[in-house]
């Protein structure tokens, strides 16, 4: 039971990132989407402005 609870404290921590702090790769992705034609070329891809 100890191994068990240590070992789900070791996933726990090694989970733990700061809030909002992605790696470079991650950020691009994130933005990809956000491109201001896409709404344009694809309306029914869109709800207001946001493409789904």
């Amino acid at each position: 039971m100890r191994k068990f609870l240590l070992v789900l404290l070791l996933i726990s921590l090694s989970g733990c990132i700061e809030v909002g702090d992605f790696p470079e790769d991650r950020v691009k992705l994130h933005e990809m989407g956000h491109d201001s034609d896409y709404c344009q070329k694809y309306p029914k891809r869109c709800i207001g402005d946001i493409p789904w």
